[in-house]
């Protein structure tokens, strides 16, 4: 190793007074030869982060109480190297997305990344992608991406850069043409180029990368065009963003499972923000240190419930929540004027369920999943596939069905009155695949008694099972349990194997919504449109609340924290718990238990006349002879004409 490099080939200092000095110390050197100027392209050119903590500079507008200038030093958090080391490793190979906190320095540092592969490495070609031109590139706005980079370069040495100037002229080190929104550097032929989010984006062209910033405010439809126009043309888009609602390319691109490279920038990790992070332990009105799982000093305890407390909570913020992470830099930002939950949600939370609305109480779901419990038993559930009935179970630790309800040594369930929900998936399984998912529900004390989730399972084998289960959860008369399910989609072929394979008919007929007479249809099954949807949830929602439904699983209650409403009012599932624990969990999580259970608890509301089953209308339990018997099919005869009677008038 030469002197030069014992001398330079040292930790840069971090502080900032330190920083400054270094950096004036390492201009001087460099002046001194070009030899010093050459070994300094040549370490920025292999080290990144040398390059920016050396001659990489920030404009900070807003002042700062400590007095510091308003341009800084580009020194990264400690949090944010993870990030540029991801970044610089994979950019140009493949897709990256980057979810942050606003505030973060997550564009900031794609932009740095980008100029530094275009001053030091040949024929690299960029495309800078805002949802408008002027977001992208407008020289007299410092908050478009064009603005930032033209003042980085100002900054950067003259011998590192070169003058500015027309392309062929001596001298010149790269050209910025303005109308055509483009750089290029003249010594090693990169290039890069601003676009507005449009479906012709770069089309016929090739790029290195796309930084797309801001993906999730781009309009809806021309952030899928801008997507698919930049596929063919590179192998990496860089996406970042603040989540807005769980709707758009962005929002798809971050939960669905896919070969690109997924990073966070979070306030939690940030050390001007995390400081004196707690929880919230608002029966004992204390705070509990995140760091030292004890609690808090008497002040700033004081400061949150007597000045702080009473505007979260008349502002909507959920104060109640024993998992929620705050710090005084968290709290001070949700005590800012107009600021909500949603917002909050949106800028620091990285949430997309609250940067829309959460469907389901958030501290409700979470005193219930407190008082979960597993399951007395698990197993696998033996079918007879000819008699479609139960004929044994098998004890298993990792088993697809779990009971919170005693099987007795003859494997029969407890007696009694039970609806079964039934959400029918395609059975494609994969990490693409969402769980076929049973439930079922004792209708006179609400209690879930069994949970069952699958990704593999075909709607025929399901519809099979779900008949055996039916027959398995007798009424004292021997009658079958009552049976819905969701109809759309694969319910299809569920229904045609119940109707043409099996003789069970003790099942749900299709309503139509809002029916005055409320008259059953011939049609098999609940359908789930939009409303359907919003109502069946609704009434689960108001069974957990008001706790006429009791559900001990922990992962079917988790999967109601995912459920939003969207900024088109639809009631959408934003991505999953996945939990090695969970079999069922074989890849993407997709709320399915929780539509079986709302089917169940929407099937026990139609049966019992209300949701509270202590109001339960006996006169509609499901009692009858049992199945195979002369009374049953005598009564199946009954039922037959009866409905061809009301058919005929």
């Amino acid at each position: 190793m030469t002197t030069k490099e014992q001398e330079f080939d040292i930790q840069v200092p971090r502080k900032f007074r330190q920083n400054i000095q270094y950096r004036k110390e390492i201009r001087a050197w460099a002046m001194k030869s070009q030899a010093n100027r050459d070994w300094l392209m040549e370490k920025c050119r292999k080290d990144f982060v040398f390059f920016i903590e050396t001659f990489c500079w920030l404009i900070e507008p807003r002042p700062d109480e400590s007095g510091k200038p308003q341009v800084i030093p580009f020194i990264p958090w400690t949090h944010q190297r993870p990030t540029i080391d991801a970044i610089v490793k994979n950019l140009g190979f493949r897709d990256i997305g980057i979810e942050k906190a606003r505030g973060e320095g997550a564009s900031w540092i794609c932009l740095m990344i980008i100029l530094w592969r275009w001053l030091f490495y040949d024929m690299q070609s960029f495309g800078l992608v805002s949802m408008k031109a002027e977001a992208a590139d407008n020289p007299e706005d410092p908050n478009s991406l064009g603005w930032k980079l033209d003042w980085q370069l100002n900054q950067l040495p003259l011998w590192m850069v070169g003058k500015k100037g027309i392309a062929g002229k001596p001298d010149v080190g790269y050209t910025r043409n303005i109308s055509k929104h483009t750089w290029v550097n003249c010594r090693n032929g990169a290039t890069i180029t601003a676009y507005a989010a449009t479906g012709d984006l770069a089309s016929g062209g090739r790029k290195t990368a796309f930084f797309m910033d801001e993906l999730s405010k781009f309009p809806r439809g021309p952030d899928e065009e801008a997507m698919s126009a930049t596929e063919p043309v590179t192998n990496c888009r860089l996406l970042v963003s603040t989540p807005n609602g769980a709707e758009g390319a962005y929002w798809r691109c971050m939960i669905e499972p896919s070969s690109m490279v997924k990073l966070t920038l979070a306030w939690e990790k940030n050390p001007t923000r995390n400081e004196n992070m707690f929880t919230v332990d608002f029966e004992n009105r204390t705070l509990i240190s995140v760091d030292t799982k004890l609690p808090m000093g008497t002040a700033l305890v004081r400061d949150f419930y007597e000045e702080w407390l009473p505007v979260l909570v008349k502002r909507g913020f959920d104060v109640t929540s024993k998992t929620k992470v705050w710090s005084p830099w968290y709290v001070s930002r949700c005590l800012r004027p107009r600021m909500t939950p949603k917002k909050i949600a949106q800028e620091y939370d990285r949430d997309y369920g609250g940067s829309a609305s959460r469907f389901f109480p958030s501290a409700t779901i979470e005193m219930l999943i407190e008082r979960s419990v597993r399951p007395q038993l698990q197993g696998e559930i033996l079918i007879d596939q000819e008699k479609h009935e139960v004929r044994g179970l098998t004890k298993m630790k990792e088993g697809l069905t779990k009971f919170w309800c005693r099987i007795d040594h003859n494997c029969m369930p407890p007696v009694g009155l039970y609806t079964v929900g039934v959400d029918v998936c395609t059975g494609q399984g994969g990490t693409m695949s969402s769980c076929s998912s049973i439930s079922v529900i004792d209708r006179n004390s609400g209690k879930k008694v069994m949970e069952y989730a699958d990704p593999n399972i075909k709607p025929e084998q399901l519809a099979c099972l779900a008949v055996a289960v039916c027959k398995w959860f007798r009424n004292h008369s021997g009658g079958s349990a009552y049976l819905i399910w969701e109809g759309n989609g694969p319910g299809g072929a569920f229904r045609n194997f119940i109707i043409e394979e099996t003789t069970f008919r003790n099942f749900y007929y299709r309503v139509p919504h809002r029916a005055p007479n409320g008259k059953e249809t011939k049609e098999p099954g609940w359908w789930s449109g939009k409303e359907q949807k919003r109502d069946m949830l609704s009434r689960y929602r108001h069974a957990l609340v008001e706790g006429h439904v009791e559900n001990l699983s922990e992962y079917a209650l988790r999967e109601c924290l995912c459920y939003i409403e969207d900024t088109g009012g639809r009631i959408v599932f934003i991505s999953g718990h996945n939990d090695d624990d969970d079999p069922a969990n074989d890849g993407e999580n997709h709320g399915d238990r929780v539509i079986a259970d709302g089917l169940a608890s929407y099937a026990m509301h139609y049966l019992n006349g209300s949701l509270d089953p202590a109001k339960s209308k006996k006169s509609k339990a499901t009692v009858g002879p049992p199945e195979g018997s002369f009374g049953y099919r005598r009564k199946l005869w009954m039922d037959h004409l009866s409905r061809k009677k009301r058919d005929e008038w």
